[in-house]
């Protein structure tokens, strides 16, 4: 279960992608619980944990694609869920580390 806190030094504002004590339950456990990123715009965030830590969870809510079972994700003050899809792609994307087959 991962638990995380990430802050910043600037002063508290809505632009950019936030997540405000996210949690998410999967198969009936508790996943990720309580997560709080702000990270500053434009910045890099690195996610870093033990396999099934929630890490990827965590990525796929940031991105949208997975609801979270409390909490909210912002982007730009706007919750996720509230935004057109097509906005959503247009300012984030994730790139997934699974393996696809190769065709020979």
């Amino acid at each position: 279960m991962a638990r995380t806190r990430t802050s910043t030094e600037e002063p508290a504002e809505v632009a950019g992608l936030r997540a405000d004590r996210v949690s998410r339950r999967a198969d009936g456990r508790l996943v990720l619980d309580g997560v709080v990123l702000a990270p500053r715009t434009g910045s890099t965030v690195g996610v870093l944990g033990p396999n099934g830590s929630g890490k990827s969870t965590l990525l796929r809510l940031l991105a949208g694609l997975l609801t979270p079972t409390a909490g909210v994700v912002t982007l730009d003050g706007t919750p996720l869920g509230d935004l057109p899809r097509r906005t959503v792609a247009r300012r984030l994307a994730v790139v997934d580390q699974r393996p696809t087959p190769r065709s020979s």
